[in-house]
């Protein structure tokens, strides 16, 4: 059964006021708390156990993961109970990792989106609940450098952004979290805006003030071979399970299923394969199935109805040069964190895993 936010968000409220208040760290930012309000329930007392000691960084969701163009993996930030600022790498697919620094220079944040720019550099956008900043660094996210504290688009999280294969910059949907209240926004404010940058994430430029889909956050996007973009689920006020595709750099989109074989869902992870097909993996109601389309996002084929990672959301998902799908952390229905790494060489069928759990 689907978790609705909109149906249990009175329950979530009060939980998780308990949780910060038993010493979660939170992040004050233009005063509105950088905790969860709205998103699915954590237990205060398994969000920080050690679910996989060799992996490096705290078990986590809501991170960011990205693949540089030597092939190592760069993860950054999330929420680990608190909200981190870490930046850790790894060399050789996910089996180790190096701390690259414990303290970016930008705030400690999840929810947020990263991209890696032709140029080799890594763009760190918005998040946290209610930031709308943006950071760059050039050496693997060992420093960063800020290039705007207040970009166009408002505050934001659990959007998406990808980089487009001139180097641009498409940032899309994704909600704003505000202090719970009795009026129609009392869940945040969901968007359907797309934002572009050609200069880094210095200034951005508005393509849409309303897609065609629908005002949402937790969503999915990619970039395909063709440069097209298409975004898949999330949530507007319900868990959706449709695809959608721009090939204008989001500036009008096509539906391309209203209805997709997967079940609708938040906080997934999608991944553009090198033969151009998508494949989608997890997501909320704490799901390990993964799905695989060859068509932009029309139509789908189930790869695996139980891959050997535990259900889950708020991982992430990335692809290798050679193909390989590398999938990190999140959080599973045990109500843990986790900072398991899992890799799968046949498209999302088949999933070893990097480092030995605990």
């Amino acid at each position: 059964m689907n978790f609705n936010i909109h149906t249990s968000s009175i329950f979530i409220l009060v939980f998780l006021f308990m949780i910060v208040s038993a010493g979660c760290t939170s992040i004050q930012n233009s005063g509105v708390d950088s905790t969860w309000i709205s998103t699915p329930p954590m237990n205060s007392s398994t969000t920080l156990k050690q679910i996989n000691a060799s992996a490096g960084w705290l078990p986590r969701m809501d991170h960011s993961s990205v693949v540089m163009p030597d092939g190592s993996v760069v993860l950054m930030g999330g929420n680990y109970g608190g909200e981190a600022n870490d930046t850790w790498r790894s060399t050789d697919y996910g089996a180790t990792w190096t701390l690259m620094t414990a303290h970016a220079g930008w705030p400690a944040r999840a929810y947020h989106s990263c991209v890696v720019i032709p140029d080799g550099s890594i763009i760190l956008m918005g998040g946290g609940s209610n930031m709308n900043d943006t950071w760059r660094s050039t050496d693997y996210g060992a420093t960063w450098t800020l290039m705007t504290a207040s970009a166009g688009w408002s505050a934001r999280e659990y959007h998406t952004s990808v980089v487009m294969p001139d180097g641009s910059i498409v940032l899309m949907g994704g909600r704003s979290l505000i202090r719970w209240t009795s009026g129609p926004n009392r869940f945040g404010i969901f968007y359907n805006d797309v934002w572009r940058s050609t200069d880094k994430g210095v200034t951005w430029t508005q393509i849409n003030a309303s897609a065609g889909w629908s005002p949402r956050w937790g969503h999915s996007s990619v970039v395909m071979p063709d440069s097209s973009i298409v975004l898949m689920g999330g949530e507007d006020g319900s868990f959706r399970n449709d695809v959608w595709r721009s090939t204008d750099n989001g500036l009008t989109w096509t539906q391309m299923n209203a209805s997709a074989g997967w079940s609708p869902r938040i906080d997934h992870s999608s991944v553009v394969m090198p033969d151009g097909s998508i494949v989608l993996m997890g997501g909320a109601d704490s799901n390990n199935d993964v799905w695989r389309s060859l068509d932009n996002g029309a139509t789908w084929t189930q790869v695996t109805a139980s891959a050997a990672w535990s259900g889950r959301y708020g991982h992430r998902g990335v692809v290798m040069p050679g193909g390989s799908i590398i999938l990190m952390g999140g959080f599973n229905p045990t109500n843990r964190l986790m900072s398991d790494v899992w890799i799968s060489t046949d498209k999302g069928a088949t999933w070893i895993l990097k480092n030995t759990s605990t």
